[in-house]
């Protein structure tokens, strides 16, 4: 790793926080097996806590969901600190060319519409306006759409509308947002490796598919602590941070606590402040009255229960922390990883020659899969052959220890950047069954596959770590043996 963090450092001591109420967070952690991949807090701009559960680091990028949206809302900021936009004004006059295509409650629409949230949506409208192949314009989509509620009067949420945030700054600037966020804040903030997910017309997607360093989202959580100010440069007006995170729509929800109002793509916390939220446990905690930001990354189909966790955190973390309690924190927060899969039997198979499977036809559009193995584990080699072209991964694993490997595949998102290449996995015997781990590291997500070597066949049972309702059963995968 050659990582260089230009963000200072400050004891546990010297900031008066409470080692123990660390110690809690977790422990409660660990004990409700919630799958954490980063920590960090900060209180008045010094990190006091870090921790990276490995294969999970310092400099790898992490998939962000819906905390892009806030980042939508920041580009918006500038403009209006440039006072290029209105935010009362209706969006569909900054885009005359679609004038035809908005109807009834659609001409009313603003942009203070888009960021709280109220746009006068009824239910979820991502797959028709922004997954329909057949209609790869998403602002004409949204632009027809057939609103069922008065604007500014139903709080729903709904990821297009922060597309039309990246879509309207792209119209006025001319600039990706990604570019225009990189031009005016990033490179004063020192972020960079940073990725964002397009449109099929080369605009950010707005209400997800970011991808950012856990330190540089901290940066960020920071600009918004200091109203603006980052290392004593202005980049954002006061007034417009307090107008992102002031309390504009009830977003309250029976069945969440954690719910409890929405400012402009942003949630408001019972413990204060407000957050960036992402699917799956993406978080930033931004806690004026403390001077505290925090960040964490996760891969948890019930990420509420992180928040309500750190909530608890945050209310007890103000107290005396003894030099003893604090080196033990740190001795613990170096040890975090995520465990590999450990040793259960010895290999059923020879080293030797791989073994080679076609694969019989699947969604995934896995074509053909390879296994060599080795005294300490193997390959897995998967050839995939789906839409243009086909292409290979190569994915080594060892019996009770992670390697690293590629894996050029779409997971989570990030269609149009690339896919996720960084993978580690792992593997165990048990018995008959060769049980393999592949945790793609850069997104929220793992898998865990069942590989049934019967004869000349292969079975392999799959399942991702987390979805919206738990665990996801994933495509069972069969192929029969073409060489060995």
């Amino acid at each position: 790793m050659n990582y260089h963090s230009d963000l200072s450092r400050e004891s546990l001591q010297n900031l008066n926080i409470s080692a123990q109420a660390i110690d809690m967070l977790l422990d409660e952690v660990e004990q409700q097996k919630m799958e954490v991949h980063s920590l960090i807090i900060s209180k008045q701009g010094k990190i006091v806590c870090e921790g990276y559960w490995k294969p999970y680091a310092i400099d790898v990028p992490h998939i962000m969901y819906s905390v892009s949206k806030t980042f939508a809302a920041t580009a918006i900021g500038l403009l209006y600190d440039d006072g290029l936009i209105d935010l009362h004004r209706p969006v569909i006059e900054y885009f005359p060319q679609y004038a035809d295509l908005a109807k009834g409650y659609m001409k009313e629409v603003t942009l203070h519409h888009l960021l709280s949230m109220n746009a006068g949506t009824d239910g979820y409208t991502t797959e028709k306006i922004c997954n329909d192949p057949n209609h790869p314009d998403w602002a004409a989509n949204f632009f027809s759409d057939e609103l069922v509620h008065k604007p500014g009067t139903h709080f729903q949420y709904n990821t297009p509308a922060s597309y039309m945030l990246c879509r309207t700054t792209m119209e006025i600037t001319g600039k990706k947002p990604l570019d225009f966020l990189n031009d005016r804040l990033f490179k004063d903030m020192n972020i960079a490796d940073i990725a964002w997910d397009e449109c099929p017309l080369g605009c950010n997607v707005g209400g997800w598919g970011m991808w950012i360093k856990s330190e540089d989202l901290l940066k960020v959580g920071l600009l918004y602590l200091n109203k603006g100010l980052y290392n004593g440069k202005r980049l954002l007006s006061e007034e417009w941070v307090h107008q992102l995170s002031r309390f504009h729509s009830d977003s309250r929800n029976p069945d969440n606590m954690t719910q409890i109002g929405y400012g402009y793509q942003v949630w408001l916390n019972t413990v204060g402040g407000f957050r960036m939220d992402g699917m799956y446990g993406q978080l930033c905690f931004v806690l004026p009255e403390k001077e505290m930001v925090i960040v964490a990354t996760a891969g948890m189909s019930k990420p509420t229960l992180l928040v309500e966790a750190i909530s608890r955190m945050i209310s007890n973390s103000q107290g005396e922390t003894t030099e003893e309690e604090e080196k033990e924190l740190r001795k613990r927060l170096l040890a975090l990883q995520t465990p590999p899969l450990p040793v259960l039997s010895e290999p059923r198979v020879e080293v030797g020659e791989p073994m080679i499977f076609q694969l019989e036809p699947n969604g995934e559009g896995y074509h053909r899969l390879e296994l060599t193995f080795h005294r300490d584990g193997g390959v897995l080699t998967l050839t995939y052959n789906k839409g243009q072209g086909g292409y290979t991964s190569l994915l080594p694993f060892g019996y009770g220890e992670w390697k690293e490997g590629t894996r050029v595949r779409n997971t989570g998102s990030r269609e149009w950047t690339g896919g996720v290449k960084r993978t580690v996995t792992s593997a165990q015997w048990d018995e008959n069954i060769l049980n393999l781990e592949l945790r793609f590291y850069e997104t929220a997500f793992a898998e865990r596959w069942e590989c049934y070597l019967l004869g000349n066949q292969i079975m392999i049972e799959r399942q991702q770590n987390c979805g919206d309702q738990g665990q996801v059963e994933l495509e069972t995968l069969q192929g029969y043996l073409i060489e060995s």
